[in-house]
């Protein structure tokens, strides 16, 4: 069952009209900050967050927003972990860094206006063949560190598209099932037609890839 959230979403609209009055926090891929992020954001990828506020690299004098691509997954897993650590006024950018960017609000970066190549992912993951429900499903891109996210439903069944920068057939993947360390590898499958992707099915140990 999927915990009770405590941080407050803001929509894009709301948020430019007031973004000196926040602290903006992207928190996905160092990678995806340098080619182009909201115009001031701090970059504190998701697995450094914790390490960027206790050392002060993210300043706390104002409410924090976070934010990712995906939108909400990356993000509010943020969220949780600054209010676990006694942050008050944290929320969470609704619409994520596309929609804010589609839109025409400030940003900057080395590539901006960039699209990124985008992967359509679906499949089950079951574990002594019972499906895995609510969790986490992370896609990390090996060669620039990219991440995406999904999160199975009550089926243990995901959908999703992935914002991958710069990737192509041939690239390789890891994926991760919730906070586990080790991680399943595979090989992006050739394009067959004008939507880009697979279906990917966890079986315990094992991973079956399908082009779709």
């Amino acid at each position: 069952m999927l915990g009770v959230l405590s941080f407050t979403f803001i929509s894009a609209d709301s948020l430019v009209k007031r973004l000196d009055s926040f602290t903006v926090v992207d928190v996905r891929s160092s990678y995806e900050y340098r080619t182009e992020h909201i115009k001031g954001a701090i970059s504190a990828p998701l697995r450094f967050l914790k390490k960027h506020i206790e050392n002060g690299i993210i300043p706390l004098d104002k409410p924090l927003v976070f934010y990712c691509g995906c939108p909400h997954h990356l993000s509010t897993m943020a969220a949780k972990i600054a209010e676990g650590m006694g942050i008050g006024d944290v929320y969470v950018l609704d619409e994520g860094f596309f929609v804010w960017r589609d839109r025409g609000y400030p940003t900057e970066g080395e590539r901006k206006g960039k699209e990124p190549n985008y992967f359509y992912v679906k499949g089950f993951v079951r574990v002594d063949g019972l499906p895995l429900k609510y969790a986490r499903i992370f896609f990390v891109e090996k060669k620039n560190g990219q991440v995406e996210m999904e999160i199975t439903d009550g089926r243990g069944y995901y959908e999703g598209r992935l914002p991958f920068y710069d990737i192509q057939p041939g690239d390789t993947v890891l994926l991760y099932i919730g906070t586990s360390s080790d991680y399943k590898i595979f090989t992006l499958p050739p394009k067959r037609g004008e939507k880009w992707g697979a279906v990917i099915n966890v079986e315990d140990n094992s991973l079956r890839v399908d082009p779709l």
